[in-house]
């Protein structure tokens, strides 16, 4: 029984140990996923499959920091609707732009075909190694950039967007940019599970139950040897 106990025990400081482990080793292993067009196909990344839809198109030339294939074009009025398979922590997706006018230029984004109002606090610093090195600016919902140089930056929706999406509209009018959307692996919400009871002892409660097997062994061993005496 004891033996049996002390087992319990070591068991479930082991599987304590191991979700400890299994979460540091997924948090690690998180990491910005960027998704490409290609029409009418669904592209999985991680463990999130990706629709992009819409009259954007892949950028076919080097763009600023973007790579051929990396980013959407978008030119004259145009817009990009990116699906996913599974809902995304809104604030793990960032919006980068390149290239961004003022010049009938409105970039504008929508968060489950809801119109999101856009805040100063989502606007980062313009785009390392980027020619358009003006910072982005608001106007009305949306944003926009300047006339020259033109803008880069990336948007963040932090204005209290709702917590999850399955859905990111980008549309735009004016001269043509470049926008790259991209979501951290982490930002799938832990999944619901049941939490399945481990039985287990405390330290003390394992030296009290160690006292009282002890002393009922001790007492059948006294009642064992009391039996065996021959009578008087």
């Amino acid at each position: 029984m004891q033996q049996h106990v002390l087992k319990m025990l070591t068991i479930s400081r082991l599987a304590s140990a191991l979700v400890l482990t299994l979460g540091a080793l997924s948090a690690a292993n998180a990491a910005e996923q960027c998704f490409a067009f290609r029409a009418g196909a669904t592209t999985t990344y991680g463990a999130v499959d990706v629709t992009v839809s819409g009259n954007c198109v892949d950028n076919a030339v080097q763009r600023g920091t973007f790579a051929v294939g990396t980013a959407q074009l978008m030119g004259g009025a145009s817009a990009c609707t990116y699906t996913f398979s599974k809902p995304l922590l809104t604030n793990s997706v960032s919006i980068q732009v390149e290239g961004l006018q003022n010049n009938g230029n409105s970039l504008k984004v929508s968060i489950d075909d809801e119109l999101y109002q856009s805040a100063a606090a989502d606007i980062g610093a313009p785009l390392v190694g980027s020619t358009s090195t003006s910072a982005l600016q608001i106007l009305d919902t949306g944003y926009i950039g300047v006339q020259s140089p033109s803008a880069s930056g990336t948007i963040s929706l932090t204005n209290n967007p709702p917590a999850t999406l399955t859905s990111l509209r980008v549309a735009k009018n004016g001269q043509p940019s470049w926008i790259k959307v991209c979501a951290d692996d982490a930002g799938l919400p832990a999944p619901v599970t049941a939490s399945v009871p481990v039985p287990t002892l405390s330290d003390w409660n394992l030296v009290l139950t160690s006292g009282l097997l002890a002393g009922v062994g001790f007492f059948a061993f006294m009642r064992k040897k009391r039996a065996g005496r021959p009578a008087a």
